[in-house]
């Protein structure tokens, strides 16, 4: 018959439990909280994404976090702040209606948000000259008025990029902030000849509209 000692046992079983113990690591999870399901925004437009995420074996700081579409990535290796919270300003095209946010935390396990989005076309602004007109005679040592009017289905007259060029004189140096009904006036110097006068705006997704003069 084969004894064991009280302490030969407790050896034994110490053994056995560590054995069986393992490390066990979970899988971060995250969550895009800017937008829902389906919800619409510009085509073009710089828009601020807004995600959080968590994990519950390791700190915010351990975490990285990426934003992409099913096309492309959009923002790469974010770091969430003290509460979690992740952004990435971006501006999507018509053919990018998925929007993913991943989270990963140091051992390579990863988390995943998505959701639909619609995006929506947007239109170019137009631009009508005023002034000057065609038929008119200028002097280059006499100030020339530059007038115009600028619009945009999605954008405020106000916030519209506005620029007057010459193809002889480059850009003009002339009042070129539209007002709220989209107007622009303004006036300056030409020199001599005969000047292809354009009148350019720009919206808040980089569409233009042109008009022009000869004069």
């Amino acid at each position: 018959m084969r004894f064991h000692s009280p302490i030969l046992l407790i050896i034994l079983s110490a053994c056995r439990s560590e054995e069986g113990v393992k490390a066990y690591n979970s899988e971060p999870t995250a969550t895009i909280t800017s937008h829902t399901d389906g919800a619409a925004i510009l085509a073009g437009e710089a828009t601020n994404f807004l995600g959080a995420v968590s994990d519950a074996n390791n700190g915010f700081e351990q975490l990285t976090t990426t934003w992409r579409t099913a096309l492309r990535e959009l923002c790469l290796g974010v770091s969430p702040d003290e509460a979690g919270n992740t952004s990435c300003v971006a501006s999507l095209e018509e053919e990018e209606t998925e929007l993913i946010l991943l989270v990963e935390d140091p051992n390579g396990a990863t988390g995943v948000a998505q959701i639909s989005l619609s995006v929506q076309p947007t239109s170019a602004p137009t631009a009508e000259i005023n002034a000057p007109l065609a038929s008119g005679i200028h002097y280059s040592d006499q100030k020339i008025t530059l007038k115009g009017v600028v619009s945009d289905a999605e954008d405020e007259p106000e916030s519209l990029k506005v620029n007057w060029s010459s193809d002889i004189d480059g850009v003009l140096a002339v009042a070129n902030t539209p007002n709220y009904a989209g107007e622009v006036d303004g006036a300056g110097y030409l020199s001599e000849g005969e000047h292809y006068l354009r009148l350019a705006v720009e919206d808040s997704t980089n569409k233009t509209g042109t008009d022009n003069v000869t004069i």
